[in-house]
């Protein structure tokens, strides 16, 4: 039992002895890893420059800053406490390479002898804690690869031996800008605003108003994205609302809380113009109508005392001209026939009362039956061009000439190839009614007569004797 005893509180005697080595060993590796890292043994004991947070992108670059030329650079720096540069100035200068792994020396070393050395303009004013804040543009010098920041005291220019958060990579040689579709744009168009080196990808705030970075009022503004490690573009179009007030303007843009900014003296100046108002143009029939409409639908309004509501009658134009078209061609038609018809009604018929005859040798007067004076009177009955008589019918074709003086063209007696006769108001010149209508068997004048032509003007011969 006693050796049971002894046995188990001898086990239980070593476990402690395991854990202590144990703890020893780790802080072993953990004095080591200080040793080790130059950055966490100098952020206790040296000067230190931070970038300022707006310039490192997350997740980007393993943490540190990065951007173009142009950029809106900010540091702040601490711990400088030496008694050259406490409460004093100091001035800074951008040097090409990492500070924090300076070849073959210290920090001290790196910003005394490395280069090329870029100085920054003025002066970092170092308060009573050891603490500064200081802002820059990012110097076209220092266009590619990776720069650190370096302090220098200004009784000797000799440096302060600090660190930096990490080297600073510069991705474009040129500041971020804009640039403009057109100068001018008229209220309710378009206008395209482009954009270049606004590096790394990131999304940019693009506007049109009255200047850059100022309270003045925005006319448009919109979000692009740019693409491009290293080239960093953008287009963004915008339409003008029709309402913008007429005037001057400015396209301009930022990012990433400011630090990239194209600035005031990088805005593109567009002139926004007013829209030209359309005088419209209305037909005057279709005004007359519309007019019409009006006084008709005023009058039946106050007639009837409802004016509740209206109907809208106007008249296209088209269709009116359409109407009136129609109505010129029934018109042309009605007058055509008006006139055929008169025309043919004052048509003086053969033998009128106009006293011109067809076939006759002259107005008269002719000589009648046995000597008395005759007028030619209305003849009605047409053969070929002469005409007859009242009581003749059609006869055969004239066969003669005209006459003498006083006799008509043609030939009114089949029989009398020679002889037209004159009609003459007391002799009939179709046979007496006394006497029987000739007949005969002669085609082309019926009767028998005696050896002599008839005479229809003797009463006492009418067939000759």
């Amino acid at each position: 039992m006693r050796n049971a005893i002894r046995q188990n509180v001898s086990a239980w005697g070593i476990w402690p002895r395991v854990a202590l080595l144990a703890l020893l060993a780790v802080a072993g590796l953990l004095s080591a890893s200080v040793a080790q890292s130059p950055r966490a043994l100098a952020a206790g004991t040296d000067p230190v420059i931070h970038w300022d947070s707006n310039m490192i992108y997350p997740g980007q670059n393993n943490g540190n800053p990065w951007g173009p030329v142009g950029e809106n650079a900010l540091v702040h720096g601490e711990k400088f406490t030496a008694s050259g540069v406490l409460g004093q100035q100091i001035t800074l200068a951008l040097i090409k390479g990492d500070v924090n792994n300076p070849p073959g020396g210290g920090s001290y070393e790196f910003c005394k002898l490395a280069g090329p050395k870029i100085p920054l303009p003025g002066k970092a004013q170092v308060d009573s804690t050891g603490a500064f804040d200081y802002n820059f543009v990012w110097p076209p010098a220092a266009n590619s690869g990776m720069y650190s920041i370096c302090a220098y005291n200004t009784v000797d220019g000799l440096p302060v031996g600090n660190i930096d958060d990490g080297p600073f990579t510069a991705l474009a040689p040129s500041a971020p800008s804009v640039s403009v579709s057109s100068a001018s744009v008229v209220a309710g168009q378009s206008i395209t605003v482009t954009g270049k080196n606004w590096v790394p990808p990131q999304d940019v705030n693009v506007y049109i108003a009255a200047c850059v970075d100022c309270d003045g009022p925005i006319v448009v503004s919109d979000t692009a994205h740019s693409s491009g490690l290293n080239t960093g573009t953008f287009s963004v179009t915008f339409t003008i609302p029709a309402n913008a007030t007429p005037g001057n303007y400015v396209a301009g843009a930022n990012a990433h809380n400011g630090i990239l900014d194209v600035g005031p003296s990088g805005g593109k100046a567009v002139t926004i113009m007013a829209a030209a108002v359309a005088t419209p143009t209305v037909a005057p029939t279709a005004t007359a109508q519309a007019t019409a409409t009006t006084a008709a639908g005023s009058g039946a309004g106050a007639g009837n005392g409802n004016n509740s509501g209206s109907t809208d009658s106007g008249v296209s134009p088209l269709v009116l001209a359409g109407v009136g078209v129609l109505l010129l061609i029934i018109a042309l038609i009605v007058l055509l026939i008006v006139a055929l018809s008169r025309r043919g009604t004052e048509k003086t018929p053969p033998g009128g009362a106009d006293g011109s005859h067809p076939g006759w040798g002259g107005p008269g007067p002719y000589m009648g039956n046995k000597g008395t004076p005759v007028t030619p009177g209305g003849g009605t009955v047409q053969q070929n061009w002469e005409t007859l008589p009242p009581g003749w019918g059609d006869q055969t074709p004239p066969t003669v000439s005209r006459g003498g003086p006083t006799m008509p063209h043609g030939d009114d007696s089949p029989t009398r190839p020679t002889y037209s006769h004159i009609p003459d108001s007391a002799y009939p010149p179709a046979p007496p009614a006394m006497y029987p209508p000739p007949g005969g068997e002669n085609p082309t004048q019926p009767g028998q007569y005696s050896g002599s032509p008839p005479n229809p003007y003797d009463p006492y011969d009418p067939y000759g004797g």
